[in-house]
């Protein structure tokens, strides 16, 4: 029997990150994004990022769209890869410019995107498997 798949956010230090990244590299079965989160300061960057970073197959430029957005979180079929790692380096600064739209972000991933590829897939995708989708909040 298949282990159950747990995906979180996980707090981590800039070392501890490192060490996971080497491992994960070399890795073609994870899709990894790893951002400076200095470079991210508002929702908008966000989204350019997110848009970018996982290569939305169709790019839509209404950034206040989180039904298309959550369309294309809850998808990826077009990375063919098994498993999705998202590493925000510099946390703290992540968002800066745009704290509501920072615990937005953090509150949809959490509550939102996590569950959808650790269960939910299984009951609203014909054929869904779970995914293991990690996220390192690195300071």
């Amino acid at each position: 029997m298949r282990q159950p798949i747990r995906n979180r956010l996980h707090g981590a230090t800039a070392r501890e990150w490192s060490a996971t990244a080497s491992v994960l590299n070399g890795d073609d079965s994870t899709w990894v994004v790893a951002w400076d989160g200095r470079t991210i300061r508002t929702w908008t960057d966000y989204m350019a990022a997110i848009r970018r970073d996982f290569q939305f197959p169709r790019p839509y430029d209404d950034d206040d769209n989180i039904d298309g957005y959550m369309d294309w979180m809850t998808d990826l079929d077009w990375l063919h890869k098994v498993s999705y790692v998202l590493a925000i380096e510099h946390f703290q600064a992540f968002m800066a410019d745009d704290p509501m739209g920072k615990r937005r972000v953090i509150q949809t991933l959490a509550e939102d995107i996590l569950p959808f590829w650790e269960e939910e897939v299984q009951q609203v995708v014909i054929g869904g498997e779970p995914k293991s989708f990690q996220i390192y909040l690195v300071d």
